[in-house]
């Protein structure tokens, strides 16, 4: 079993033989969006301050929109399966750091997949873009091929991977060129009652504008799609993992196509195709 990291944003791997899931966020769902009866700075707003990011808006990745899904035909481990997006709105995190939040799963007919929560802010520390922060849920899957197992995580990257261009570049089809990230991500996993267990693991890794191209979606729409492509390196006690990330965002939808490679192996590991939205609409310039 390789274990699949989403990056979605996404671009690691980390395990072989055992999987790193990720923790479910305290309480229910409706833990996930801002609430207005709490008086704590960690992961839920005071009244009055819903945490809203202040500048944190670029509709080619609309997740400052709360309420809005979409749905993806997926490949995973090798099998068929389904994936969802979904708009959670404004949080923190438990350090306070404003957020806005999306919900992101996968499934195969093997009931392998994760089901994860990611926390994304903007413009940090003098730098435009959207910024990966942390994400947090569970993973399934099968060990040695015949044990289902489900592993809870939580995944800190520090410092946050900026993993898309302000929206003023990406109207202009990519403006900013190409750049270089590197970063701690910091994996805690725990399961079945056991003591959870740190993985430290570092990330270095070039982001690469390709352009805008013409697509068509599943619904027969032709939409200008802008194209980045992402080639990174991950090492930890677990393995090296060379990979390579192809995504095509389309504004007002977001992501709308992803083909995850790992490059050390030759395979790819993960595949979706938009097959379906509500809450979102296209925006043509």
């Amino acid at each position: 079993m390789r274990f699949l990291i989403p990056f979605s944003v996404f671009c690691a791997c980390t395990g072989s033989s055992y999987n790193q899931g990720a923790i479910t966020p305290t309480g229910d769902d409706t833990a996930d969006t801002a609430d207005t009866n709490d008086t704590d700075t960690g992961t839920n707003p005071d009244t009055g301050d819903t945490g809203e990011p202040e500048v944190c808006t670029n509709m080619w990745h609309p997740i400052h929109e709360s309420g809005w899904s979409k749905t993806f035909t997926a490949t995973y481990e090798d099998t068929q399966g389904t994936a969802t997006e979904e708009g959670l709105g404004a949080n923190k995190t438990p350090s306070g750091l404003p957020v806005y939040q999306y919900r992101d799963a996968i499934s195969n007919t093997n009931d392998e997949g994760y089901n994860v929560i990611v926390s994304v802010a903007c413009d940090l520390d003098g730098q435009e873009g959207m910024f990966m922060v942390e994400w947090a849920g569970e993973y399934n899957y099968t060990l040695f091929e015949f044990f289902p197992m489900n592993v809870q995580v939580t995944s800190i990257l520090t410092p946050p991977r900026k993993y898309l261009s302000p929206e003023w570049a990406l109207d202009a089809g990519g403006a900013e060129g190409s750049w270089e990230y590197a970063y701690e991500l910091m994996i805690i996993q725990e399961s079945d009652g056991k003591q959870p267990e740190p993985l430290p693991t570092q990330v270095t890794g070039t982001y690469y504008d390709a352009g805008t191209q013409q697509i068509t979606l599943f619904d027969g729409t032709e939409v200008t799609a802008y194209k980045l492509t992402n080639d990174f390196l991950l090492v930890n006690d677990i393995q090296t993992l060379e990979g390579h990330i192809e995504q095509y965002w389309v504004k007002g939808l977001g992501m709308v196509r992803e083909v995850f490679e790992d490059q050390t192996a030759g395979t790819e590991l993960l595949t979706k195709e938009l097959s379906g939205y509500s809450g979102l609409s296209i925006i043509e310039d």
